[in-house]
């Protein structure tokens, strides 16, 4: 009878790990796509701002070349 409790507990045991690990698993994609989304809106935002700074000088710029030239 022990060896049936001890296979059975070992079972549930094995069962408890592997629901653990796929959690974890599914934890750290879930970080992957987290980071990745922030990176692609980090990368977005850093082009947005770039192409306003350039705006904003070539506005500049046209202003200067009117009024001194």
């Amino acid at each position: 009878m022990k060896e049936k409790i001890g296979r059975h507990t070992s079972e549930l045991q094995s069962h408890h790990d592997l629901v653990c690990r796929l959690l974890l698993e599914k934890k750290k994609k879930k970080k992957k796509r987290t980071n990745y989304k922030h990176n692609i809106n980090k990368n977005i935002t850093h082009k947005q701002n770039k192409n306003e700074k350039q705006q904003k000088h070539n506005i500049l710029q046209q202003h200067y070349t009117q009024e001194y030239h």
